[in-house]
């Protein structure tokens, strides 16, 4: 778009023609020419050369003609017409000049000041939005601005915040007086995210979540840290807090709960321990004396997850470590095999589930207490190696009991075992969806391995 001014039988400049450019349009033509050249056009006499045919629109729009000059500026041309042909010298022309660059200087800033405008109004448009509160400080954290949305929020209207820099503090909970500090920390750049309290005018504290973003007046201050202004953007989260905290204390009363669940399971399972013992203590018949016995053994081995699910902090999940080396002293301290028998453990950090911890340690019982039983006969030394390898984000686990004993039998099938314990063990395995391997190369090592 094309425009021209003048002040042509008139006491001011102003618009007098403005054209779309197109090549049918002569004259238009011409002109955005003579503006894009950005050099003045002068024609001393129309009447006499008019090369572009100019004098029969410009006497149309302006009446009689015969002398133009064309100043180009910033945003269209000056046009300075003449009835009277060499009507200007080259002073006049100068003066022209200057006056298209006051003009250019003049509607550049009126576009600064109108697109000024409609950032003020875009931003006010933003900060007021109903959800957010927005806060402006000065480099001494004096507020400059705390958008009205406060008033709704706290019942504080915006002007409280300008009396003095220290009304947040009064308003602000005890606990949070140091987290708000960060919000007049202007020597400290980048962006904090935090969460405070605010109390409300009518005494009650509400939760926000706030984010400080510094300003700098040009890229020399941004790189030695020296801040103009810091924006501060609230939001209220009371609802959000109140939530969770609704949540909290009511998973800390079903911890609470499930410790004691783990607990009296634990207790139970101790007692009826303690019944077979009694009742083992009548028996004459040696069978069902170690019948009992391993049922002891069986029992004592869950008794002792439910008791490591009960003082772990995790509820859900235990590791399987400490838990192996609780229930091999307590098979070893039971066989009274401790002075023969040395047993070792070499497993890393690993959490299982009750629903896996449960089977594996039934696993690890039977197998010990076989390993104690059988593999060293007369008095015979030897070690009982437990291992286990897990791996990261996988179900796949390797659990072995190896012994350096008289080993096992060569007829031993243990798709269908004899004894009551490998008959167990094949149960457990099928339940972890494992399987299970009987290595004799060094010495006799039973194997449960898992992969996904």
């Amino acid at each position: 778009m094309l425009r021209t001014y003048s002040s042509f039988d008139s006491s001011e400049i102003s618009q007098r023609g403005e054209w779309m450019i197109t090549e049918s349009e002569g004259y238009a033509s011409r002109i955005h020419s003579i503006w894009r050249r950005g050099r003045t056009a002068r024609r001393v006499d129309l009447q006499i050369l008019d090369p572009a045919n100019e004098l029969v629109l410009l006497s149309e729009l302006y009446g009689p003609v015969r002398c133009v000059i064309d100043m180009p500026f910033s945003f269209g041309t000056l046009t300075i017409l003449s009835a009277v042909a060499d009507a200007f010298s080259h002073r006049d022309t100068s003066f022209f000049e200057e006056l298209a660059e006051a003009l250019s200087e003049g509607f550049r800033r009126m576009e600064n000041l109108q697109e000024l405008a409609r950032s003020e109004k875009r931003y006010r448009t933003l900060v007021e939005t109903p959800n957010f509160v927005v806060m402006l400080l000065d480099a001494d954290g004096n507020y400059l601005y705390v958008s009205p949305q406060i008033e709704q929020w706290l019942g504080y209207s915006p002007e409280d915040f300008y009396q003095t820099s220290a009304f947040h503090r009064d308003i602000v909970h005890p606990d949070d007086v140091d987290v708000t500090e960060s919000f007049h920390d202007v020597g400290e750049p980048g962006h904090h995210s935090l969460e405070f309290r605010w109390r409300h005018r009518s005494g009650r504290y509400l939760w926000a979540s706030g984010s400080t973003f510094p300003i700098y007046e040009d890229a020399e201050d941004e790189q030695i840290h020296r801040l103009s202004m810091v924006q501060v953007v609230a939001q209220d989260i009371t609802e959000r807090k109140e939530a969770e905290e609704l949540i909290r204390s009511s998973l800390e009363e079903k911890e609470v709960l499930l410790k004691e669940i783990h607990h009296r399971v634990k207790n139970n399972l101790q007692i009826i321990s303690s019944l077979l013992h009694l009742q083992s203590a009548r028996l004459e018949d040696d069978l069902l004396v170690k019948a009992f016995e391993d049922s002891q053994h069986r029992i004592r081995s869950v008794a002792l997850i439910h008791e490591e699910l009960y003082k772990s902090g995790d509820l859900a999940r235990i590791d399987f470590s400490p838990y192996t080396s609780r229930l091999v002293d307590s098979l070893v301290d039971s066989f009274g095999v401790g002075g023969q028998i040395s047993t070792t453990l070499d497993m890393v950090t690993s959490l299982q589930t009750i629903e896996r911890a449960i089977p594996m340690g039934l696993i690890v019982n039977e197998l010990i207490s076989n390993a104690l039983k059988y593999a060293f006969p007369d008095g015979r030394r030897g070690t009982v190696r437990i291992e286990l390898r897990t791996v990261a984000d996988s179900d796949s686990f390797s659990l072995s009991v190896i012994d350096d004993g008289v080993g096992v039998p060569e007829g031993i099938d243990l798709e269908s075992p004899d004894s009551l314990g490998l008959r167990l063990v094949t149960s457990l395995v099928g339940q972890l969806k494992a399987r299970l391997v009987l290595d004799r190369s060094a010495g006799t090592a039973f194997r449960v391995l898992r992969a996904d």
